[in-house]
């Protein structure tokens, strides 16, 4: 207060009064102290915001969305602004502005990645919110992959909200469309393999499989889900066993030797099951197939003893 009486109104000095009368809830005073800062620096927006704070404080949201909203347009791209009038609309239930407000966050190049990503997961854990305004959500999620489309993350959130909402085509071109990422992303070729399985596109479903391997030649996963595509989409058995013992020649270690031993046993027992007739229920065909199925699982227990899934299944068989 002496040094305004000696040197008239100090900006400098105005702000620190004003932290000092907010620090002591002496708000009325502290928004005429803000609004001489105005008059003085009008074009700055950091005067507009501690004018928002008293405004909160103050129990006055009007004042606070009309400095805040000012201070918007002094400076585009304030991240404090942005984010407390995020805060104050979605707290008043003015979605609209709020979405709008978020659309802007999300392609705030200094806003982080991982914020994005928390603000996506809680407006998509509430079912009620999202069933209301997914059409919003999903424009959320279509800027992140836009501005992120080399982050995993960002693609499958948008791969997901499209999956949510019956877009299975959409979902699927989405994924296509990352194949050529460089470096390329094994999970999006499980993805499309998987998305074609389901709609019954056999053709695809090997076209894009044979990419996927030449791409990850030494992948095990992709052998064992061209082993079950052929045991599920065709019935091939043998065909399947050929493609799980392929693992065999890459770097297998006992415990997933022991697996795909006890995969192979499993596909023998289901040939095994085929041979049942009521003329011949012990036919010499399923003899054959259940020894293979015993002797298979004997390997996959020499690898790993303690394969209960194996053993599990050696058990109920035998008896």
């Amino acid at each position: 207060d002496s040094a305004e009486l000696l040197f008239g109104h100090k900006v400098l000095l105005s702000e620190l009064k004003f932290q000092i009368l907010y620090e002591q809830r002496r708000f009325d005073e502290a928004e005429r102290e803000v609004r001489k800062n105005i008059l003085a620096e009008p074009l700055n927006p950091e005067h507009q915001i501690s004018l928002a704070q008293v405004g909160f404080m103050m129990g006055s949201d009007s004042l606070a969305i009309a400095s805040l909203e000012q201070a918007l347009l002094l400076e585009p791209s304030n991240l404090r602004t942005l984010l407390s009038l995020a805060s104050i609309y979605r707290k008043r239930g003015d979605f609209d502005r709020y979405f709008s407000i978020l659309r802007r966050l999300f392609i705030h190049p200094d806003y982080p990645f991982e914020e994005k990503v928390n603000i996506h997961t809680d407006h998509t854990k509430e079912l009620d919110f999202y069933r209301r305004y997914y059409l919003q959500i999903g424009s959320l999620t279509s800027l992140l992959e836009q501005h992120y489309p080399t982050r995993e993350e960002a693609v499958r959130l948008h791969a997901d909200h499209l999956i949510k909402i019956g877009e299975i085509e959409q979902m699927l071109n989405l994924y296509k469309r990352h194949l050529g990422d460089q470096p390329p992303v094994k999970s999006y070729y499980e993805e499309v393999i998987g998305v074609e399985n389901y709609l019954k596109r056999p053709d695809s479903v090997n076209h894009y499989m044979e990419e996927a391997i030449r791409i990850f030649p030494k992948d095990v996963s992709l052998r064992l889900l061209r082993g079950h595509l052929a045991a599920i989409q065709k019935q091939d058995y043998r065909g399947a066993i050929a493609h799980y013992k392929e693992v065999f020649r890459l770097d297998a270690n006992d415990s997933l030797r022991s697996v795909v031993w006890g995969l192979i046993g499993d596909l023998y027992q289901q040939e095994a099951n085929e041979e049942i007739t009521p003329q011949a229920p012990q036919s010499s065909s399923r003899q054959r197939a259940m020894k293979r199925c015993y002797a298979a699982y004997d390997k996959a227990l020499k690898y790993n003893p303690d394969n209960i899934s194996v053993m599990n299944n050696y058990a109920y068989y035998l008896s």
